[in-house]
């Protein structure tokens, strides 16, 4: 027979294997990739933007690997990270190399089988030349023997031999100067349209072209 002091020893060992074995902090579920950001997210080439990984929780004890890539070899990335034990987050450079171009790289982040991309801009240091960038026509309908004025407008200011830009015309009712200048430091300029006599509505377009940029607009001649 098992005296009282027994039953009250077995007893208070059961309450311990519970506390043991089912009292204690359950685990949560497993941390995932939730966003990634690069701020800024423009930068002039050479210079260095910070990327953000944000999880969803935080990372497990030993901490949590990030792989990591670059679409272009003018954002240079780490292969990879770690997310340190109980953090929600981690940072790493993406340093970026001179272009002669404009370009945007897609940086990837992967978590296991969780992937975001977010896009780096990274524009050229150098000076880029004025181009065309609009042709203006006011007003775009005109009676025969009416004027309009015309503006051509650059991207920025012209250089200091000026910008040329090229016009001309789809029929002769409408005339223009064969080219306009822009002059040094101006971002646009001026020219006449001329219309000559119609006997029906006349549709035509004035084209401006500079070097491979060519601008088009609509005019309409009336009686």
């Amino acid at each position: 027979m098992i005296g009282a002091s027994s039953r009250i020893g077995v007893v208070a060992f059961g309450v311990l294997a519970l506390v043991a074995g089912g009292c204690g902090t359950p685990t949560g579920p497993s941390a995932t990739l939730a966003q990634v950001s690069v701020a800024p997210s423009s930068v002039v080439a050479g210079a260095a933007s910070e990327a953000t990984v944000m999880l969803s929780g935080p990372a497990p004890s030993g901490g949590l690997p990030v792989t990591i890539s670059s679409s272009d070899g003018a954002a240079a990335v780490p292969p990879s990270i770690v997310v340190d034990a109980r953090m929600t987050s981690a940072t790493f450079t993406v340093q970026t190399r001179v272009v002669a171009a404009d370009t945007s790289a897609t940086i990837t982040v992967t978590v296991g089988a969780e992937t975001r991309v977010v896009t780096l801009r990274i524009m050229t240091p150098f000076a880029r030349p004025a181009t065309l960038d609009a042709l203006l026509i006011e007003p775009t309908t005109l009676r025969a023997g009416q004027s309009a004025r015309g503006t051509v407008r650059l991207t920025s200011a012209a250089a200091a031999s000026g910008s040329i830009v090229s016009l001309k015309s789809s029929n002769s009712v409408a005339t223009v100067p064969e080219r306009v200048s822009v002059q040094a430091g101006a971002v646009s300029a001026t020219f006449n349209v001329t219309t000559a006599a119609v006997e029906l509505d006349t549709q035509l377009e004035i084209t401006a072209s500079a070097g491979d940029v060519t601008r088009t607009i609509s005019l309409r001649v009336t009686p």
